[in-house]
Order: C-alpha cells, then structure tokens, then sequence
C-alpha cells in the first residue's frame, strides 16, 4: 500500500445501522469491530450490545477531524494528513539502526505490540499519530483509539486513571462508551491505542502518567500500544515498551513535503529545485526537520531566496514567520507537525 491508494477522509468509513447490535460495512477496521461486537454479544447478549453502535459513530467523527489540519506553512487553509490533496509524507522511524516503514502499522507491530517512539520537536511525531489513526481505521484490522495526553493534567495526582482519560477522548465526538461492554471487550486485543505527545504532560504527573499507561497494557496486553514523545527521563516506567526513533527527512523526502505545502506555483516550483540542487545539503539541520523546513518555505516565499549564512538566515526566518503570525486572525496557528 502506498499513499496514493489511500482515499479521502470522507470515503473512510461507512456509518452503519441505527441497530446497536447489527453489525457494520465490511472495512479492515469493521471488520475487527465485528470481531468486537460478537464477542460482547457472547456475554451481554445481542440486545443490550452497545459497543458497535458507538464505535462507528466514533471512527466517522474523529476521521473526519483528524484529516483535517493547519500548519505553520499552510496558515488558516485546512488540509488532509491523506486524500487528494494530502499534506502527509512518510517518514519511517529507526529502530536497532534500521528503518521501517511507517506507511501502515503492522511493519511496527511486527518488532513489538508496546511502542514508545520518541523525537525531537517538529518531526512530526503527531502528524504521524494522526496518518496511523486514519490509515489504521481503513486498512488494518484494529479499531484505533487516539488519547491526546496532554489532557491527563485535568485529573487528580494520584488518581490517574487511563481509562477515564479514553473516556474525556471519545466524549469529544458526541459518543458515550457503554464501560462495562468497553472494559469487556478489550480482553480480545482488537484495539489500536495510540496515546499522542507524552511531552505535553506536566512534569508533576509524567511519571504517574507513564507508570498509568504501563499498567493499562500490561492489563489488557492483547491489544497493541504506540506512545509518542520527545526524550524525557519520566518515560522510564514503560519498561515493556520498545523504543524507536523518529527519523528525519532525507532530501527526497524533503523536496516531496515541499512540493505539498502550497499550490504548485512557479514560486513552490522554484523553491523545490533550489532545495534539491543545493538548499538541503547547506540548510540540513533546517531542511531535515518538518516544521524547521516549513520555516525555510515562508522565508523563501517572503524572500525569493534563502541567505547562505546561518546569522542572516535566522533573521530572515524569524522575519517570515512573525509576517506569517502577525497575518492570521490575532496570530493565531495550529501548528501540529
């Protein structure tokens, strides 16, 4: 499978019946919903059984928000991580320094079902969350889930509690988790959890938080875990996850992600061929990053050229990017790369 076989978001998923209990469209994520909706109709029985019902509605609410994004580049256009007009590159991760591909999930469930990848800010740790979720819902048979951790720092320390934290998640998109049926459930290991940026948690909770998220997988350790995060010590209590590393952009990969950004102008088709020929190799600790080579595309859109030394080149991005802050409704930008 390659990007271009991945259709746009509205196409992802079909909504299924108004019947809690009937099963829905025979998709990859279906069908492992499927495999979820029979197996806790064999304890609840077939007319109490919820669990379908919501998660359909989940996976068609959070696909279509998802898909959407704004970068720095981008401003207040909204793009798709995948589609027709598809924003995302694939950058593979690194792991006992060799690369796998992250074009779907299972070359990474294949080395571990816990996973901790870990990568400075702006590879694209979230955008990548994002991409697994999406590709995940149409491609493979889990049913993912995404648990933004930053929102753990609304509970209490001491009473963490990662179940609650999936709960706040999934209210976001109008549904209620009927929580025994849940709980049930995950004793068959159909489930993709993919908890984004660990970083954003405060220093205060991060290793309660982590020990959290050790304990949940190792209570239902059936179904597959990613974590995403930049380096910090407090991740030392996910002593069962595997550790791998977010790789940076290669300078094809890089002259991909450009030509993306923006319509395909005379001016993004310039910028490319310069990035190609000599940009990259002058600029790497810029052209190799996600955001930092967004940063290097509003300084040569602003500019028509990127300076050659390092002083003039930091003033000049700097000067782009207020321009490009200073130009939206009272600066304000999503930036999720």
């Amino acid at each position: 499978m390659n990007n271009s076989d991945v259709q746009g978001g509205a196409t992802l998923i079909s909504v299924a019946s108004d019947n809690a209990a009937k099963k829905v469209g025979e998709k990859a994520a279906d069908r492992a919903l499927n495999a979820i909706i029979d197996f806790v109709k064999s304890r609840y029985g077939e007319t109490k059984v919820r669990i379908g019902s919501v998660f359909d509605r989940y996976l068609e609410n959070a696909m279509l928000r998802y898909n959407q994004v704004r970068t720095l580049a981008t401003g207040t256009t909204t793009r798709s991580i995948i589609g027709d007009d598809s924003l995302y590159v694939s950058i593979g991760v690194k792991y006992n320094d060799q690369e796998i591909d992250t074009i779907s999930v299972d070359s990474m469930l294949q080395v571990s079902k816990n996973i901790l990848i870990l990568g400075t800010g702006g590879v694209g740790k979230s955008m990548l969350t994002r991409y697994l979720f999406l590709v995940t819902a149409e491609y493979e048979d889990y049913v993912p889930v995404l648990i933004e951790l930053r929102r753990i720092g609304t509970q209490s320390p001491g009473q963490l509690s990662i179940m609650d934290l999936i709960y706040d998640c999934m209210k976001d998109f109008d549904v209620e988790l009927p929580v025994e049926q849940f709980e049930y459930s995950l004793r068959l290991g159909k489930y993709l959890f993919l908890f984004d940026g660990f970083d954003e948690v405060k220093s205060s909770l991060a290793k309660e938080t982590a020990a959290a998220i050790q304990t949940f997988s190792a209570k239902y350790p059936q179904n597959s875990f990613i974590v995403t995060s930049r380096p910090r010590t407090e991740t030392s209590p996910l002593e069962t996850f595997t550790v791998m590393e977010s790789m940076l952009l290669s300078k094809e990969q890089a002259v991909d992600l450009a030509s993306r950004i923006w319509t395909e102008d005379e001016k993004t088709r310039e910028f490319c061929q310069q990035l190609d020929a000599a940009l990259y190799e002058r600029h790497k600790d810029f052209a190799e990053n996600p955001l930092l080579l967004s940063m290097m595309f509003l300084t040569f859109m602003r500019n028509s050229s990127i300076p050659d030394h390092l002083s003039d080149f930091y003033k000049k991005a700097y000067e782009a990017l207020y321009s490009a802050h200073d130009n939206q409704d009272k600066g304000y930008i999503t930036i999720i790369m």
